[in-house]
């Protein structure tokens, strides 16, 4: 699944199994300098705290005849492993390297396999001449343990059983026998759950059949590589005879059909205490298995007939009169004629695996229609009852307020996609045995559903050791599992590119991009620290083996991640190296994706728009050559997201809807990344002005997310905050805002980034209102939370810090005000640097600052920088807020004719990108008004003015303060045409608004000495009041004189004014 993550609300080691050419793992005990070790160095078992490779020794586990096994910790990525380690003094000479091809084949043999009942393995290399091989440490014990513990029902081991059965029956699909099955190659674990282990003499099933006669050095250079050595020397049987199968005790190739002898010997043992052939050597054991000797179980009361005569028939001495394969015994085993155990077997898993003929037998599927049957059984330890029922626990038991209603859909899902994967993998083997398909193409097919459930399996890890953090991400994870459609995508499956020819190479990569799926899912889940760990150790595996394809898919994912870090400038070297990569090896898909993920890196993060559209150009064609939709749609949301932040509303809008239907289409009307496309067409709506289709859209993001994920999940905060901010009534968007609020306290507690946001929407939406005491203390709590949870150096907190400088301004502070504007201008260029164009914002903000002081020169410098950053880096759109700043230093200076070629620049920028009718556009004219005013141009400055009130008045509250900035220049327009009569009402009106609400002094000042004139001037019994109009003019004078050069003109002009009138 491709996701995204730029939803924006305004203001706001792997394992290395490299080979020497001899076939044993290249060395990672390299010594420079040092003295070469001792003899009989190696031969000490390694103590508690010695370091092999980088795992810590902790303790021994056991010991035999091949080697040692102890228990040892990761640090790198914090997990416990189990290291075999090979015992050179027990072997000499070619034994010695016998042995070591044993362990790595071990090894090599894990790697292929992808199941919860067998053990994983995690490394293998060498340490100081002794092979070693990590694997996953099962806290737990033997089958054999486990059943001398204490007398077990047959029931119960039955089911015992039949999860190493699907162990072994997933081993021979992959086409690999293990030949040692036995109790004590099982483990249970303390989860429950059975694994198969010591794969140490597995070998393909495709060998050569007089592989027990084939001396070991011959087979080194067999085609199939190290996997397909020999084993079996001349005279020298390898497994445990008590569980052999006869063509194993004759010395011949051991087959699937060995493994079920095996594993029927050994459930045989489990139900009676007893092996089913007697003999006190081996030549009398072989002779009673060759003959089919079975004895007389001693104890044979409680098992049931029906389950002896499955067990019965898979001890057959002829393989052809076993079961056809490991599938149809696990089948017989649940076929118990007992309703009660029927429908168990059928409740949820009513099948078994496919275990042979997909990938290699398709004319015995034609043959055989069972083949196709039980592919649900596939999913048992990896998504059935007890797995589900831990991975509820792990979810439901979190302290946090919406765990419940995550785990209800998290269920939901996983039951939804398992039951679609089942229900596509079956059609797909049904379509070959119809002969609607090539046994090529079902390989294909059948691999790309493998790949699907390694993604849930590791999905599913993530899930059962799940925190606070991957509870929150729980939905978006399952979500996020990659789309099953595309493995019935012929076009799709064929362009991929194959692995390696070279099958030990091809071990390798298959292994490493399992370690990718892990990352990928750590990165769903929220573990980027994790995630990185495992992609850069794939990097670096995939640099050592020079294969480009999966150098390609580690650095994507690299890149990925850093994204996801907020590392955006190392994002953008791996992704675009990614890039290449993908190019050259032919993959468009993933070099389609990296050109996507660069638009948002580069054109939206970094805010460089000119690159960011160059690597549009490369997504969109890719993303038209992969034929991909899902990529399509990626592309347009981080093309049109570009495109709004870059000022280019119209173009915007058109990609962000072409987004949203590719979307709807491909994900459904109610996946998350839907949402997030509809909340940024809503935030782009609010900023072209058109708040009722902002509105709409944002309670459509809402919606989704509410049903998606739950009403008390901290992602529906995040969408009402932007319903909060579109929404034009002050109390429906103060509710939306304060519920904001509650949920992310009640998820996170107080101390939580959305907890800061949401108290930094509260403070815009009451300075909005006018409660400037209330929004200074919003901000102040946003201030807090954002220093607490995040440092004191975040962006985020230097919008608040702009903000509150903002709000003290308007209170008249000025002092105080430039204090928070110089700490968030350093935090700012010491993030993002000074070309940056955040940075340029804080430029203007500290030129705002030095205007209302009255340092007319400094602010000119700050916004002419500003306006250099904003040419070179950005669009045209950016350069408004600079040019508007110049223009006010200009008015404040007298220099009205350049103040107007100012402001006359940006009018025309803000009317084709945000229509003439948005709020923006509406600010420019009120401030062409006062400059036509103030030229004596009344006519002109009146019908501007008129146009932008119209405006306000359509778009906010009555008694918003902008309606008042508006109605102040509108009145000294009608005075300077001596309509005063008409000024009065306006002026009233303007008076009664500012009045109302705390506000910038030196603003009520200019309003009330405007007012005083037209109370004046106003003749007898038509508003004439001059006893008002002096008490105007007098509370008028104290807020202008001690203002500074900003108010010498306003206060020149009402000293003249008094002066003029005496008495």
């Amino acid at each position: 699944m491709i996701s995204n993550s730029d939803e924006t609300v305004p203001p706001d080691a792997p394992p290395r199994l490299a080979l020497s050419t001899g076939g044993v793992p290249a060395s990672d005990d390299t010594r420079t300098g040092e003295e070469a070790p001792r003899r009989g160095e190696h031969d000490a078992d390694p103590d508690r705290g010695t370091i092999i490779k980088r795992y810590i020794v902790l303790y021994k586990l056991g010991a035999g005849g091949m080697g040692i096994v102890l228990a040892a910790y990761d640090p790198e990525l914090d997990r416990k492993v189990a290291l075999k380690l090979l015992r050179p003094r027990a072997h000499a000479g070619a034994d010695l390297m016998h042995a070591s091809i044993r362990l790595h084949r071990e090894a090599l043999a894990l790697a292929r396999l992808n199941h919860g009942n067998i053990v994983a393995v995690h490394d293998v290399g060498i340490h100081r001449d002794r092979v070693f091989v990590a694997m996953e440490f099962v806290e737990g014990r033997t089958l054999g343990a486990w059943l001398r513990a204490e007398t077990r029902g047959w029931r119960e081991i039955v089911r015992v059983f039949e999860q190493a059965g699907r162990g072994l029956a997933h081993a021979h699909e992959k086409g690999l026998v293990h030949r040692d099955f036995k109790p004590d190659n099982l483990m249970i674990g303390a989860d429950g759950r059975v694994r198969v282990m010591d794969f140490g003499i597995a070998r393909t099933d495709d060998g050569d059949p007089d592989d027990g006669r084939t001396a070991p050095n011959d087979a080194l250079v067999a085609s199939n590589g190290v996997l397909a050595a020999p084993l079996t020397h001349t005279g020298t049987l390898l497994g445990t005879p008590a569980y052999m199968s006869p063509e194993q005790l004759r010395g011949e190739q051991a087959t699937a059909h060995s493994d079920q002898f095996s594993f029927c010997v050994a459930l045989y043992e489990a139900l009676y205490g007893e092996r089913p052939f007697a003999g006190d050597s081996l030549a009398e054991l072989a002779a009673a298995v060759a003959h089919g000797r079975l004895r007389a179980p001693s104890r044979a009361g409680s098992v049931p007939g029906w389950l002896r005569a499955a067990v019965v028939r898979g001890l057959a001495a002829e393989r052809e009169r076993r079961w056809p394969a490991m599938p149809a015994l696990l089948a017989a085993l649940a076929d118990d004629p007992l309703p009660g155990r029927r429908r168990r077997a059928l409740g949820g898993v009513t099948a078994v695996l496919l275990g042979f003929g997909v990938y290699s037998g398709f004319a015995a599927m034609q043959a055989d229609g069972r083949a196709c049957a039980g592919m649900a059984d596939r999913l048992i330890g990896i998504w059935d009852m007890d797995r589900r029922a831990a991975i509820e626990r792990a979810i439901v038991g979190k302290n946090v307020s919406y765990a419940q209603d995550t785990w209800e859909r998290v269920g939901s899902l996983l039951d939804d996609y398992t039951e679609r994967w089942v229900a596509m993998r079956t059609e797909a083997c049904e379509a070959t045995r119809r002969g609607e398909q090539s046994g090529e193409l079902l390989d294909l097919r059948m691999a790309c559903f493998d790949d699907r459930l390694a993604h849930v399996r590791t999905t599913l890890d993530q899930l059962a050791a799940a925190d606070a953090t991957v509870v929150k991400q729980a939905v978006s994870v399952v979500l996020g599992l990659p789309r099953l459609e595309r493995c019935a995508d012929k076009e799709a499956l064929t362009a991929e590119v194959r692995p390696p020819e070279d099958p030990v190479t091809a071990l390798k990569v298959a292994a490493l991009d399992q370690r990718l799926v892990e990352a990928e899912a750590m990165e769903r889940a929220g573990k980027i620290g994790d995630g990185l760990v495992v992609a850069e150790q794939v990097a670096l595996s995939a640099e050592t083996l020079a294969y480009e394809p999966l150098r390609a898919r580690a650095l994507l994912r690299r890149g990925s991640l850093l994204a996801r870090d907020g590392d955006f400038k190392n994002a953008e070297e791996r992704l675009a190296e990614a890039f290449h990569a993908a190019i050259a090896s032919r993959m468009t898909s993933q070099a389609a994706l990296a050109a996507a993920r660069l638009v948002e890196v580069v054109g939206v993060r970094l805010a460089r728009f000119q690159d960011g559209r160059r690597w549009g150009e490369h997504a969109d064609s890719l993303t038209r050559a992969a034929a991909s939709d899902e990529l399509r749609g990626l592309y347009f949301h981080h093309a049109g997201t570009l495109a709004w932040q870059d000022g280019k509303y119209v173009e915007a809008r058109e990609l962000l809807d072409r987004a949203l239907a590719l979307r709807e289409k491909v994900l459904g009307p109610d996946h998350p990344d839907t949402s997030t496309t509809l909340a940024n067409l809503g935030n782009l709506s609010l900023a072209t002005g058109d708040r009722d289709a902002a509105r709409v859209f944002h309670e459509r993001s809402l919606a989704i997310k509410e049903r998606a994920l739950g009403p008390n999940h901290p992602d529906v905060a995040r969408s009402l905050v932007g319903l909060g901010i579109a929404t034009e009534s002050y109390a429906a968007s103060h509710r939306h805002l304060e519920r904001a609020l509650a949920v992310s306290e009640a998820a996170f507690g107080p101390d939580h980034p959305d907890v800061g946001n949401a108290l930094l929407h509260l403070g815009v939406l009451a300075s909005a209102e006018g409660k400037l005491d209330e929004s200074r203390d919003y901000y102040e709590r946003a201030l807090a939370n954002q220093e607490r949870s995040l440092g004191r150096d975040q962006a985020s907190v230097a919008t608040i810090l702009h903000n509150l400088g903002e709000i003290t301004a308007a209170i008249g502070h000025y002092a105080e005000a430039r204090g928070y504007h110089e700490r968030a201008f350093a935090i700012t260029e010491k993030g993002l640097g000074p070309e940056h164009s955040k940075f340029a914002d804080s430029l203007c903000y500290l030129g705002n600052m030095a205007t209302l002081e009255g340092k007319f020169a400094e602010a000119r410098q700050y916004h002419e920088r500003a306006l250099a950053i904003m040419e070179k880096a950005t669009g045209s759109e950016h350069v408004v807020i600079p040019l508007l700043g110049l223009g006010d230093v200009a008015f404040a200076e007298g220099k009205f004719a350049e103040a107007r070629g100012y402001f006359a620049r940006a009018l025309p920028i803000w009317e084709k990108s945000r229509g003439p009718d948005s709020r923006r556009v509406a600010d420019v004219q009120v401030r062409l008004g006062h400059v036509a005013t103030s030229e004596g141009h009344h006519d002109e400055a009146r019908a501007g003015l008129e146009r932008a009130l119209a405006v306000y008045e359509g778009t906010l509250a009555p008694d918003h303060p902008d309606i008042a900035a508006a109605l102040l220049p509108l009145g000294k327009a009608l005075i300077g045409e001596g309509k005063p009569v008409a000024a009065v009402p306006l002026l009233e009106r303007a008076l009664a608004i500012r009045g109302a609400r705390e506000g910038d002094p030196v603003d009520l000042a200019e309003l009330r000495f405007t007012l005083a004139r037209a109370l004046w001037d106003s003749p007898d019994g038509q508003g004439r009041d001059r006893t008002r109009a002096w008490e105007l003019a007098r509370l008028a004078r104290p807020p202008l004189a001690t203002a500074g050069e900003r108010t010498a003109r306003t206060l020149d002009a009402l000293d003249a004014w008094v002066r003029a009138r005496p008495g």
